[in-house]
Parts: C-alpha cells; structure tokens; sequence
C-alpha cells in the first residue's frame, strides 16, 4: 500500500503543467511571425534605401556626362552651321531649339532610370503644355512668330528696317521671342516676334543698291532745261551716284508757288543717307551760284476799298 502510494505521488510530479484556462499554444507562433515579418520589413527598408542611393548617384553620373555630350553636341552643331554659311541670327536660333530638346532627352532618360516610364513623362508634358499654351498664348505667339522668321528670313543682323510705319531701326538681336532693333539715335526697340511674323516690314537695306529721291521747287520764272542742266552737273561730280544707272530729272507737279522738280539716281544702299544729304546740300549751293529761285509758299492778299460807301452814322 505504501509502495502505490509512492509511485502515485512520483507520477503526479513528473506531469507537464496544463494549460490553463482561456490560454493557447498560438501566442508564442504570433510572435514569431511578428518578429520574422519586422526583419523582413527592415531588410527590404535597407534593400531599398540602397538601391534609391545608387539609382540617385547613377542619375547624378547620367546628368554630369549629358551636360557635357549636350555642350559639345552644340558646339559641332555651330560650328557646322558656321561652315555652312546660315546667318549669325538663325545659328543662334536654332542652338537655342536643340538646346531645348537634348535637355529634354536626359530628363527622360533620367526619369527612366528611376522607373518612370517615357510615354507617362510624355503624357505629363502634354498635359502640362496645353495648360501652359491657354495660360501663355502671348509667349507662344511670339515663339511661333520666331520660328515663321527663321523659316522665311524678311530681315537679317545688320538690316534696317521699318515695322508697321511706327518703328525703325538696325536689327541687332533676333531672338526665341522678340527682336532687337537700334535706332539712329541709338536706342533699342523690343519688338515681339509675333507682332513682327503679322505686321507690314520695309526692309530697307536688303537690296545691295538703293534709290535717293530728291523733290526740289523752282519760281515759275525759271528756265526749266538751264535748272535740268545744274542739277545734272551737280550729280555727274558726285562719286557716289551711280553713272551706270538711269539717272532722272524730271517736273513731278505745279505747285502754288513753285514748279516741283523730281531727282532719282541710285547708290550703294550703305551710303545712302550721307549721299542724299550731300546732295541736298550740293543743290542747295548749285542753285545760289547760279540764281535759280527756290520760292517758299507765299499768300498774296489783295484789299478793295468801295469809296463809294460811308460809314454809317450812329444815333442815339
């Protein structure tokens, strides 16, 4: 009896402790999932911070070596154009163009880097440039009118020329957007391409020869051919009239006062102003020495007094 007893006491003792009530075998497998998804979640935290830094250093190496393929692809470009002999203004406008647009290549090609796909950076750009064109329809206006310049060249660096009847001056700049002129008395003029690509231009100096026009008044007394004959000796000894091109004398009009007589020779458009002013003073001198009246507008007023009538007596 004492033996049972003894091995019952043994048995009781060796026994696993139960589970107590309302406590499961799964709180210790929750948190070793817990535990295993946290080191998951730090390891791609690093994987991916990693990954980011050496996308960010290849996308700085990437810009770095653009910059410098995007200067030296406008440097040949340049100077191929140069060889080419296109005009000072339309190198420095298409530069500007391709400038633009290589720059927009290593944007792309850095965003794709980062895994930003060319046909969404394309749709961004797209739908930002229609919001841009309603906001700044002016810019795009002018930038349109830039191109339309280059395109059909009315005018180049170093031409005068004449916008509208309303501005006038040496073009000095043309630019994306607007052109520059200088005027005589040495002022600049910025005009919007777009007013200039819509608007009426006299280029005056895109002929190598101009013509000088000179209206002159003679006296009704005059001999017509005895002035004919002065002015012409006073153009024959200008060196820079052009003999071999027609040279006329002509009666424009009858004036009030005077006869009008028209001048037209030709010269070389460069020295066109001083040549029309050395001509006017050259006259000016020819006619004194010669006696020709140069009659100025005059009004004669003639006064009739009717003897016959008397003032009139007034009385009170």
């Amino acid at each position: 009896m004492y033996q049972k007893g003894l091995c019952m006491f043994i048995l009781l003792t060796e026994m696993p402790e139960l589970p107590k009530i309302g406590e499961t075998e799964e709180i210790p497998q929750a948190e070793a999932i817990s535990d295993t998804l946290s080191e998951i979640f730090k390891t791609n935290i690093k994987s991916s911070t990693v990954d980011f830094l050496i996308k960010l250093l290849f996308a700085a190496v990437v810009f770095v070596i653009g910059v410098y393929v995007i200067k030296l692809i406008r440097k040949l470009l340049v100077k191929y154009l140069d060889r080419s002999s296109v005009p000072i203004d339309n190198i420095s406008f298409i530069d500007s163009i391709v400038k633009i647009l290589l720059y927009l290549v290593l944007i792309m090609i850095i965003a794709g880097n980062f895994g930003i796909q060319a046909t969404s950076i394309l749709a961004l750009i797209g739908s930002a440039g229609l919001t841009i064109g309603l906001a700044f329809q002016g810019a795009l206006s002018n930038f349109a009118g830039g191109i339309l310049i280059l395109m059909t060249k009315p005018f180049a660096l170093g031409d005068y020329i004449i916008a509208d009847g309303s501005h006038e001056g040496t073009v000095v700049d043309i630019a994306i957007v607007h052109t520059k002129l200088r005027t005589v008395d040495n002022r600049i003029i910025i005009i919007p391409n777009g007013e200039l690509a819509k608007t009426t231009l006299i280029n005056t100096t895109a002929e190598r020869m101009r013509k000088i026009e000179i209206l002159i008044g003679i006296s009704y007394n005059e001999d017509i051919d005895r002035v004919r004959a002065v002015i012409n000796d006073v153009l024959q000894k200008d060196g820079d009239v052009k003999k071999d091109e027609d040279i006329k004398i002509f009666v424009n009009k009858f004036c009030n006062s005077s006869v009008e007589i028209g001048i037209r020779v030709m010269v070389d458009t460069e020295k066109y102003f001083e040549t029309k002013w050395r001509l006017n003073e050259n006259l000016k001198k020819a006619f004194d020495g010669n006696g020709i009246e140069i009659p100025f507008d005059q009004i004669d007023v003639h006064i009739k007094n009717d003897i016959s009538q008397e003032p009139h007596q007034v009385s009170s």
